[in-house]
């Protein structure tokens, strides 16, 4: 049952970010070879996380892996796995960025476009399978998130809106979590202690990563 339930969980993920993936490249206005390279370092970014993820798990349940290493694949991560390895993940992309001193601007806006669809067709999915009254209200939230992104975009400089775009999702979930007991992302629970932490690490790297000028 719970491996079942995780490779049901993992499928949903690969059809969310396999329809964003085709949304982008549809609708965006750039080039194509451009978006072909977007969607490319955006699947490696979401790669490397995945691996990430279950290198903490290991970590974590060594004493499990180590008596039984395929058991591991069917054991749930927490929420602190996820936690540690977006805080690595954040780490070693501003790290390689740093390093060979590229603008991350487009792959920043690429990136956020295609975790809010994402985010949004896996939303749909859990509250049409599911009924979970927290998953609608998460839908609508990143509903107009996307919103307001589409219509400030070009308008605004990349780092500002993508700054406030980060303050309206980790302001957004603290105002869910006032109204559902929790509210889950990807299957993984949301502390309210780590959106100020997520929208710090967020602007940090934005700082680090875009460099456009002044915001």
């Amino acid at each position: 049952m719970v491996i079942t339930n995780v490779m049901l969980a993992a499928g949903q993920l690969v059809i969310s970010f396999t329809i964003s993936f085709m949304i982008f490249f549809i609708y965006s206005d750039k080039p194509k070879e451009k978006k072909k390279k977007l969607i490319q370092e955006t699947m490696s970014q979401l790669i490397n996380f995945i691996i990430f993820i279950w290198l903490i798990k290991i970590i974590l349940n060594f004493s499990l892996f180590i008596k039984a290493p395929l058991t591991i694949l069917a054991y749930p991560s927490d929420s602190y796995t996820f936690y540690f390895a977006f805080l690595l993940n954040s780490i070693i992309f501003i790290y390689f960025n740093r390093k060979n001193k590229s603008d991350a601007t487009d792959f920043t806006e690429a990136f956020t476009i295609i975790f809010l669809i994402a985010s949004i067709i896996y939303e749909f999915i859990q509250f049409i399978s599911v009924n979970n009254n927290s998953s609608f209200g998460y839908l609508l939230l990143l509903s107009v998130i996307l919103l307001i992104f589409l219509i400030l975009q070009g308008r605004f400089k990349a780092k500002l809106l993508l700054i406030v775009i980060s303050f309206l999702w980790s302001g957004g979930m603290l105002a869910l979590l006032n109204i559902y007991p929790v509210i889950i992302v990807f299957d993984y629970i949301i502390r309210p202690w780590f959106l100020p932490l997520f929208f710090i690490m967020s602007t940090l790297l934005l700082f680090l990563t875009i460099r456009e000028g002044e915001i």
